[in-house]
């Protein structure tokens, strides 16, 4: 018996804000996404962070487009630059 398998390709690590901005389709999406305004998303885009509370919404859309996205582009605590970060959800 045969059983279907999903595709298990690597998903591209996003290291840079813009890039997760660009391939999420720009500022305007992104605030439909979180359903936050697109002044929020500007203030975040300044601070170069997103919200650690719009990690599971915006890591899961990148997901349906083959990518992930570093964890230090969030505003999580305890983060260490010199340490890799690992989503054990991805």
């Amino acid at each position: 018996m045969q059983t279907a398998c999903r595709d298990i390709s690597p998903l591209t690590l996003l290291t840079t804000f813009e890039e997760v901005v660009r391939e999420l389709g720009g500022i305007t999406a992104i605030s439909r996404l979180a359903g936050r305004s697109r002044t929020a998303v500007c203030n975040w885009k300044a601070a170069r962070k997103f919200p650690a509370g719009e990690y599971p919404t915006i890591r899961d859309a990148l997901i349906e487009l083959g990518y992930r996205p570093d964890m230090r582009l969030f505003t999580f605590r305890n983060i260490r630059a010199d340490r890799p970060v690992v989503d054990v959800a991805v």
